[in-house]
C-alpha cells in the first residue's frame, strides 16, 4: 500500500445524498432548466441508439455530447437546488456510509433531481473513460435514461425555482469531474449503484401498490422499469470494478479494513441494497403465484415479474464473477479464517439458494438445482 500506514489514499469524490424516502413528486423548474433536461435526455437517447446500431461507427462524439449535456444540467441544478449542510447529516450506516461518503435525507423533488443528475453525470463521464463490455455500457446508459424519465420535471411554464436560488453558482472547488482515476471510480460508481438501488426499490413498491389496487397495466410498466434499473445497477457494479485486480487488492481492498476504517466493511452494510432486497421480498409477497399459474390469468404481469427476477438472479451471478476476478481465492473481509469458503464460493452459494427460491416463479427457472440430491 503506498503512503503512510493508516492514511487513506487520496480521492476527490465528494459526498452524495440519497433520498430517504424516494419523493414521487415531479420537480418543478423554470423553462430553461426543463430545456436543459430535455437536451440531456435526447443526448443520452442518441448515444444509446448510436451504440445499438453503429456497426463499429465511432461513438466518441455522441458520448462527449451526452457528458457535456448532463454536466451543464448538473451544474445548473446543483446551483438552484443544493442540499444545505449535507456534511453534517448523520451517516445512515456508521463507518460504511462515511467510507463511501453517502448520506440519506428526505429531499424535496428539486433536490432529489439535482442529486440524481449530478450523480449520473459523474458516472457517465467516468464511463466514457472506462474499458467496459459494450452491452454493460448499454445497460448502464439505458438505466440512466430511465432514471431521468422518472424524475423528469413537470412541464409547467409557471414553475420557477425559489428566487434566492435563481442566481446560484457552483464553484470549481465543489464541482467534481472524473479523470479516470481508479480509486475515484470505485467511490463515484458506488454512488450511482446506491442511487439506482433505491429508485429500483421504489418502483417495485409502486408496482406492488398498483397490483393491490388492481391496475395491472401500470404495475407491469413499473416492473419493466424496475428490470431496466436492475440491469443498470448490475452494469454499474461491473463499472465500479473496471480496474486491475492487483490495484484492487493492493490499494482499494485495504482501505475497507483497519487501520483505514474502524471495522471491516462488507456489502451486507449497504442499506441502499437492503432497501432493494426488501422490495423484492414485497413483490414476491404480493405476487406469490408460480409463473405458469400467473401467466394463465395475468400474462403481462407474469412476464414483467419474470423479467425482474431474471435480472435479479443475473445480478448475483455477475457479482460471483466480479468477486472471482478481484478477490480471487481470498475470503471476504468479514469471513473468519477457519471457514471452509471464500468470498466467491459464498456468493455462489447465495446464487444457488436464490435460484431455488425463484425457480417456480420464473419461466425458465433453474430446474437442475431442484433435481440435485440433498
Amino acid at each position: 500500500m503506498p503512503g503512510d500506514p493508516g492514511v487513506m489514499p487520496s480521492s476527490a469524490v465528494p459526498l452524495v445524498v440519497i433520498p430517504e424516502p424516494v419523493n414521487r413528486q415531479r420537480p418543478r423548474f423554470d423553462q430553461s432548466v426543463r430545456e436543459l433536461w430535455a437536451q440531456a435526455e435526447a443526448s443520452l437517447g442518441a448515444l444509446i441508439d448510436m451504440i445499438g446500431r453503429s456497426g463499429g461507427t465511432p461513438i466518441d462524439k455522441h458520448f462527449r455530447f451526452a457528458v457535456e449535456s448532463l454536466g451543464t444540467l448538473g451544474r445548473r441544478l446543483a446551483a438552484v437546488a443544493p442540499v444545505e449542510g449535507a456534511e453534517q447529516l448523520p451517516p445512515p450506516v456508521p463507518v460504511h456510509s462515511d467510507y463511501f461518503r453517502v448520506r440519506h435525507a428526505a429531499l424535496n423533488p428539486e433536490q432529489q433531481a439535482a442529486q440524481a443528475v449530478v450523480n449520473t453525470f459523474r458516472t457517465l463521464a467516468d464511463l466514457r473513460l472506462t474499458m467496459l463490455e459494450i452491452n454493460d455500457v448499454l445497460a448502464e446508459l439505458t438505466s440512466m435514461a430511465a432514471l431521468l424519465e422518472l424524475l423528469r420535471p413537470e412541464p409547467d411554464p409557471t414553475a420557477t425555482v425559489p428566487a434566492e436560488r435563481a442566481n446560484g453558482r457552483v464553484t470549481e472547488q465543489s464541482w467534481f469531474e472524473p479523470s479516470g482515476d481508479w480509486l475515484d471510480r470505485w467511490f463515484l460508481v458506488h454512488h450511482f449503484y446506491f442511487l439506482v438501488n433505491v429508485h429500483t426499490a421504489d418502483e417495485l413498491r409502486r408496482a406492488c401498490e398498483l397490483v393491490e389496487a388492481g391496475d395491472d397495466a401500470a404495475a407491469t410498466r413499473a416492473l419493466t422499469t424496475a428490470a431496466t434499473l436492475i440491469r443498470g445497477f448490475t452494469a454499474g457494479m461491473i463499472h465500479s470494478g473496471a480496474l486491475p485486480a492487483r490495484y484492487y487488492q493492493e490499494v482499494i481492498r485495504p482501505t475497507m479494513a483497519p487501520p483505514f476504517v474502524r471495522i471491516n466493511l462488507t456489502g451486507v452494510m449497504q442499506l441502499e441494497h437492503r432497501r432493494y432486497r426488501a422490495a423484492v421480498d414485497e413483490l414476491l409477497r404480493v405476487l406469490p403465484e408460480p409463473y405458469a399459474d400467473l401467466y394463465v390469468t395475468r400474462p403481462q404481469l407474469a412476464a414483467a415479474r419474470d423479467e425482474v427476477l431474471e435480472a435479479d438472479l443475473l445480478d448475483l451471478e455477475r457479482h460471483v464473477t466480479l468477486a472471482a476476478v478481484l478477490v480471487g481465492n481470498d475470503r471476504s473481509l468479514v469471513q473468519p479464517g477457519k471457514i471452509a469458503q471464500n468470498a466467491t464460493s459464498m456468493l455462489r452459494e447465495m446464487r444457488h439458494l436464490r435460484a431455488v427460491k425463484y425457480c417456480p416463479l420464473m419461466q425458465f427457472g433453474d430446474q437442475w438445482l431442484n433435481r440435485m440430491p440433498r
